[in-house]
């Protein structure tokens, strides 16, 4: 998944929220527990994705908290999916 699409979209590991919602809340410190967990293969095969670049994380810590007021359009792989 691309990092911007991975901090708009609504995560299950992240209990349904975006990302992007926790940075904004100052609540990153979740989503590194998250991204902790994959590196350490502490969950289950079925809830393991591809281990994210710790270096775009870190980066957007340093970023200011900024609104987003766009809007945002699903993909669908097939024809009917979510």
């Amino acid at each position: 998944m691309r990092p911007v699409l991975w901090l708009y979209s609504k995560h299950r590991l992240l209990n349904g929220e975006r990302a992007i919602d926790l940075i904004n809340r100052g609540e990153a410190d979740k989503i590194l527990a998250v991204i902790e967990s994959l590196d350490e293969g502490s969950l289950p095969d079925v809830l393991r994705s591809r281990v994210h670049d710790r270096s775009v994380l870190d980066a957007l810590e340093q970023l200011d908290p900024q609104p987003f007021d766009l809007d945002v359009w699903p993909v669908a792989r097939k024809a009917g999916t979510p």
